[in-house]
């Protein structure tokens, strides 16, 4: 089990009749393939809100040998460069038996044409990112389970199958929570946890291979690198404010080795968890407790502070339903999906998409699904994702409740 900070609490405990899963939310980035899914659609509405206001080290640390990898690698230049992902469709994690088995499913905005991606059991395999470069390659994470402590590596193939694949990082950790590919396919990101501390790390490696570079150390829980250029990367870690409360605040930092991270949230009283780029970089959504002890979705520029709440855009206002596993935006920005979980008991769990962002318009439900899990994705026009959380799925951890 992980080690959860002092905000935790307002992060987990909010989900009547939850269950712990061992398992990391999968990070979707891009590629296909694969046969039929086991969601159904349907529809519904909530109503939605309108606009409402309100130093960490780096370095490298090596992780054993490693071998290279076939996937090849180029250079991307813009959001508008073509990806192998199909365009403008949703990317969304869930477990048809509650644990066992873990399938990522490709629907259209419309929650139609339902597609499953992967297909991998939950018991040695904790992450898993597209290479949004090279079709059907997929990055994961895997352990043997022998041991007293199991170690996580990172490794690469046509399938989420250890069989044939090739090592990317080596056995190392006790945990690795997320992974993405760079929207170029050359380098893999990856929240990972060494040793028995539970602290999550944020990395960077060669898609090849090598010494692994750590980006921030400090409780890391989720991440996105924008999918415009590969330039920045967005994440929410515990935080401590001077008054001695400790908060999910969500920070922006440069993707190469050196750089300052740097606080978009400032605000002592809640939490901000799930940042994630538009697809043009100028624009975070994420969610918050600030307005809703389930969590609520906003919006926010890339290239402000928002103090105390100020500045954010509220795209939900549904109480019944908690946001806390993520939103993504559309390839135009003007609508948001989310996971939605049912916090009354009852069935209305599933995939959601908001009306026009800044307006009055009706969240429906476009998928209903008790099993799904944290993070998704809304590819671009040009079939792009975040490059592996996908793009993006949210972390799951060991102990985090559902």
């Amino acid at each position: 089990m992980s080690t959860q900070n002092s905000s935790s609490s307002s992060r987990t405990g909010y989900v009547s009749g939850a269950f712990v899963l061992a398992l990391a939310a999968l990070i979707i980035g891009c590629g296909g393939g694969g046969g039929g899914s086991s969601t159904t659609s349907s529809t519904g509405s909530t109503a939605t809100g309108s606009t409402s206001t309100g130093t960490t080290s780096t370095g490298t640390t090596s992780t054993g040998t490693t071998s290279t990898g076939t996937t090849s690698t180029g250079t991307t230049s813009t959001g508008t460069t073509s990806g192998v992902l199909a365009p403008n469709t949703i990317l969304y994690s869930t477990t048809p038996d509650f644990g066992t088995t873990i399938n990522l499913i490709q629907i259209d905005s419309k929650g139609n044409n339902s597609k499953q991606l992967a297909s991998f059991p939950s018991a040695n395999y904790s992450a898993v990112g597209l290479n949004p470069a090279v079709s059907g390659i997929k990055v994961f994470s895997y352990t043997t389970g022998t041991g007293a402590t199991p170690l996580y590596g990172i490794y690469q193939g046509g399938s989420v199958n250890i069989k044939g694949a090739a090592p990317i990082v080596a056995p190392t950790y006790t945990f690795i929570s997320q992974i993405q590919v760079s929207v170029d396919g050359a380098y893999v990101y990856y929240t990972a946890a060494a040793g028995s501390a539970g602290n999550f790390e944020l990395y960077k490696v060669s898609i090849n291979g090598g010494a692994p570079i750590v980006l921030d150390s400090a409780n890391i829980y989720t991440f996105n690198v924008d999918s415009f250029n590969g330039s920045r990367v967005t994440y929410d870690k515990n935080y401590t404010y001077l008054n001695g409360n400790s908060k999910s605040a969500v920070f922006i930092r440069t993707t190469a080795a050196s750089g300052n991270p740097v606080s978009i949230t400032n605000d002592p009283s809640s939490d901000y968890s799930r940042p994630q780029f538009s697809k043009d970089a100028t624009q975070i959504v994420l969610v918050s407790n600030k307005d809703d002890a389930q969590y609520d979705v906003y919006t926010m520029s890339a290239s402000a502070t928002s103090t105390n709440g100020s500045g954010l855009t509220r795209v939900t206002n549904s109480p019944t339903i908690s946001k806390y596993f993520g939103a993504t935006l559309s390839a135009d920005g003007t609508q948001a999906a989310f996971i939605g979980l049912d916090n009354t008991g009852g069935t209305a769990s599933g995939v959601f998409v908001s009306g026009a962002i800044g307006t009055s318009g009706a969240t429906t439900q476009i998928v209903t699904d008790a099993g799904v899990q944290p993070g998704i994705y809304w590819t671009s026009a040009a079939g792009r994702s975040r490059g592996g959380t996908t793009g993006f799925f949210g972390a799951r951890r060991p102990g985090i409740r559902r």
